[in-house]
């Protein structure tokens, strides 16, 4: 089956996702519809630190279709940051995260944190719709609210309550994960529970996790004919080519080139923005977290990314790995 009318998002990623590499991603590989940024929490006074704005400002994000992300736990605040998300940078969307399993968020009261508590939960979405009628009353065009979710905090049996509140409320667009909060990433995922979510919603359903392959896009998509998009985040960052492969894009490149070339001018643009090796490494590190999965010996590959201590030791690494094209074995050749 081809499943291509089902749109591919790029899930947002905290410290992953940001300008820089949707720029540099979006200037090699194809495929992707809509990508989500990585979660801006709101302030008390409302504003935006400057990463933020830069990491959402229309000029750093050219020809990408993008939808802000905004983490709180506050109603009020969240309704007026994604107004003047709205007004001030032209979007028309903005999605909040009820599904970061985090320590550092869920500590917080926020992220999956906010599904420990039905009634809580239910009177925070209350009250946000409530702020933006007020201030659409006024005049002020408001944005559609879309919202991530996981399942639950600890037992599977939360998503009934957890899908009756979503149901309540005005809301464009669903993302489900299908895992716990205590669950982090790891385990399967719990597919009957997001068939009974995906057919109880009155919303539009957006599928999240577990998509590594093509194959595995193609069995949802049979399996759920009536998504709106699916989203993928660690798939795509292990074979950039994911959402092309899904599409059946071709490409005349080749694709060990292409992909080198993609690692090479993804390290340029941060150390461009950072002017730092440290901070540069790191990133590209954490990067390689990811496309290791995809090498004859994905340890021995990070091992040898890690013990790197400078750009030029990190490069030159890089170049030995792709001499002996370690990355033949799991990913196809487009």
């Amino acid at each position: 089956m081809n499943g291509s009318r089902i749109m591919v998002c790029f899930a947002p990623m905290e410290g992953i996702t940001g300008y820089i590499f949707r720029n540099t991603y979006n200037s090699f590989f194809e495929g992707i519809d809509t990508f989500y940024t990585p979660f801006i929490p709101t302030s008390q006074k409302d504003k935006l630190p400057a990463k933020y704005k830069r990491d959402i400002a229309p000029e750093n994000n050219a020809g990408i279709s993008l939808i802000p992300q905004l983490l709180s736990k506050d109603p009020v605040r969240t309704a007026h940051t994604a107004v003047k998300i709205c007004s001030g940078y032209g979007y028309g969307e903005i999605d909040l995260n009820c599904g970061c399993p985090s320590g550092t968020v869920t500590a917080n009261g926020r992220g999956a944190a906010m599904l420990s508590d039905p009634d809580s939960l239910d009177a925070f979405f209350e009250t946000l719709f409530m702020e933006l009628d007020r201030i659409s009353a006024e005049g002020v065009k408001v944005p559609d609210i879309s919202v991530k979710t996981r399942i639950g905090m600890s037992f599977v049996s939360e998503a009934e309550d957890i899908i009756k509140i979503y149901n309540r409320y005005p809301i464009s667009t669903l993302i489900i994960h299908p895992r716990l909060k205590d669950e982090y990433y790891g385990g399967n995922v719990h597919m009957d529970i997001f068939s009974q979510m995906y057919e109880e919603s009155i919303h539009p359903v957006i599928y999240n996790g577990d998509i590594n392959r093509a194959e595995d896009y193609n069995r949802i998509v049979r399996d759920y004919p009536d998504l709106k998009a699916v989203m993928i985040g660690r798939g795509l960052l292990k074979d950039p080519a994911l959402a092309e492969r899904i599409k059946g894009i071709r490409r005349k490149e080749d694709y060990s080139h292409r992909l080198k070339e993609y690692i090479r001018a993804l390290c340029d643009g941060y150390y461009q923005v950072y002017r730092d090796e440290r901070n540069t490494l790191f990133k590209m590190k954490e990067m390689w977290s990811f496309l290791a999965d995809n090498t004859k010996d994905p340890e021995k590959t990070l091992r040898s990314i890690r013990r790197a201590d400078s750009l030029g030791e990190y490069k030159a690494t890089v170049n030995r790995i792709f001499e002996f094209e370690i990355f033949s074995v799991n990913m196809g050749i487009l």
